[in-house]
């Protein structure tokens, strides 16, 4: 049974926001695959490995949460946790890209990765991925990390303007092998509280 952290509706149509195991894991990849390939979205977004998919929902290692209507897959989120076996600098979709911040390493334990999120076409509009990225960075303070890195195509205004909005900062502007370049972004949640 799925961990429903909360319920709402959208358009008269009731979805819960959940906490998602392996049995979502096919679902989220058609979905990833569905908006890797919408013309409105395939410039910004690219498709997620399963590796990291999979690492994501490995015990210990990260999180998922989804937003389920109506039996499908509206949205989801996913985080990664910094572990010994791998690299949270590391671009999953271009391991050459160096998605490096300036902390010390004793605070790496507090940082935490936004590795990837989707929107089904059908339920855009409806600020959903800002309600995932809200619920994961409240998520990550409770469990006491301090920082979060996520990366966005630096022409994706809508993705720019909600982190933006939540807190983050862009710290660097990466070119890609393929040419496409990321703005990495990066959010101290107690950098406001200490100059206050």
């Amino acid at each position: 049974m799925n961990k429903v952290i909360e319920s709402s509706h959208i358009n008269n149509k009731k979805y819960e926001i959940i906490f998602f195991d392996e049995k979502h894991h096919k679902k989220a990849l058609e979905l990833n695959h569905l908006i890797v390939r919408d013309p409105q979205t395939r410039l910004f977004l690219s498709p997620i490995r399963k590796s990291v998919l999979s690492r994501c929902l490995s015990n210990g290692s990260g999180f998922g949460i989804g937003i389920i209507a109506e039996k499908e897959m509206a949205a989801y989120r996913l985080v990664l946790y910094p572990n010994q076996n791998t690299d949270l600098y590391l671009d999953h979709e271009d391991p050459a890209l160096d998605m490096s911040v300036d902390i010390p390493k004793v605070q790496l334990k507090y940082l935490a990765r936004l590795a990837g999120v989707a929107v089904h076409p059908l339920f855009r509009r409806h600020r959903l991925a800002s309600t995932l990225t809200k619920i994961a960075l409240r998520l990550l303070k409770q469990n006491d990390f301090r920082y979060a890195l996520t990366s966005c195509h630096p022409k994706n205004e809508y993705s720019l303007r909600h982190l933006t909005k939540l807190g983050f900062k862009a710290c660097a502007l990466k070119k890609r092998e393929n040419g496409n370049h990321r703005l990495i972004l990066f959010n101290d949640f107690f950098e406001g509280e200490q100059n206050a």
